[in-house]
């Protein structure tokens, strides 16, 4: 399929971690039309990152930035997202190693529709070395990491909204656009990417999975919030009982 692709990365005071994500970036073998770093709230050293992506790595980069006011990721996707130009986005954490081919098979799993649900895989603490320059391809190994055609069986679960995460999701603009993206009621950590998806699906999108093709490599935390109860669960509830297919509050409303 011909298309643009934007690629959204995430980031908040992680400027080592954006470095190595958008020196994997600088690799692919289908390049993105555009580079949109979401940055909620970071402090100067992350916009020097994007200086150097642009300047040293030849990146087509925004940096979207708002002010640091609590866990506002939904809003800073957002921002970002009102700015994309291309027809399809990439979102990525801006902890995310790309494989080299990863836009490559994002763009081969595209289809009006549908949206292309990635996975991760969590790298080893000695793959996080601040100090090591350049990614290899002993950085992304493992069988999570091979690419397989599965034809039909990236179609079997189109509404398996669990399934999906915004860590590495691809879709089109136009369909994310209808939805008004995410749901910016949605502050503290977790659920507003499942809000998302479950939207998404109301509208008709359904999902495809990209397992063995567009896996990503989670650079190691120390400290896991993915085990702490999110203040976003009952929002989430409502969003159920409401069955609705727009959020509650969004820059992008039409």
């Amino acid at each position: 399929m011909s298309m643009t692709i934007a690629l959204l990365v995430t980031t908040y005071n992680s400027p080592e971690y954006l470095k190595r994500v958008l020196e994997s970036v600088a690799i692919q073998t289908v390049m993105p039309q555009e580079v949109l770093v979401a940055d909620d709230g970071s402090s100067s050293p992350t916009a020097d990152v994007v200086l150097w992506a642009k300047t040293e790595l030849r990146l087509n980069v925004t940096h979207c930035w708002q002010r640091d006011n609590d866990f506002r990721v939904a809003r800073s996707r957002n921002l970002a997202l009102s700015r994309v130009q291309s027809d399809y986005v990439v979102m990525i954490d801006g902890d995310c190693i790309l494989p080299h081919t990863f836009l490559e098979w994002h763009q081969s799993l595209a289809q009006r529709g549908k949206m292309v649900a990635g996975n991760r895989r969590l790298l080893l603490p000695d793959r996080v070395d601040a100090r090591r320059n350049v990614l290899t391809s002993q950085d992304l190994q493992g069988y999570k990491f091979l690419r397989l055609p599965l034809g039909m069986l990236r179609d079997m679960q189109p509404k398996n909204w669990k399934s999906v995460r915004t860590c590495n999701l691809g879709c089109f603009l136009h369909d994310i656009r209808r939805v008004e993206g995410f749901d910016e009621s949605f502050i503290g950590w977790g659920l507003e990417d499942s809000d998302l998806i479950v939207r998404l699906l109301r509208t008709g999108v359904v999902i495809r999975s990209g397992r063995f093709g567009v896996t990503v490599g989670h650079l190691y935390h120390k400290k896991n919030i993915g085990t702490m109860r999110s203040p976003n669960e009952q929002r989430f509830k409502e969003l159920f009982a409401a069955g609705r297919a727009l959020p509650k509050r969004s820059i992008l409303r039409r």
